[in-house]
């Protein structure tokens, strides 16, 4: 009997420190986020006029710089 307290100690704190790295792994990562779908823009006739790829939509009327 005197074997066996021991060896029974062992196991269980042997179990113990198991059972608590099981218990406190972290949770799997969430899957990101599903992609947004771009925008585009297009006219009656379904030719494009602007796409969110472009990045920001341009004026129509640009003002031009004067050159010196």
């Amino acid at each position: 009997m005197k074997r066996f307290l021991p060896s029974f100690g062992a196991l269980v704190l042997v179990a113990a420190l198991v059972g608590a790295v099981v218990w406190l792994r972290p949770e799997p990562p969430r899957p990101a986020p599903a992609p947004s779908l771009g925008v585009v823009l297009q006219y009656a006739d379904g030719s494009r006029l602007w796409s969110s790829a472009d990045g920001r939509p341009r004026p129509y009327l640009q003002r031009g710089r004067l050159r010196a």
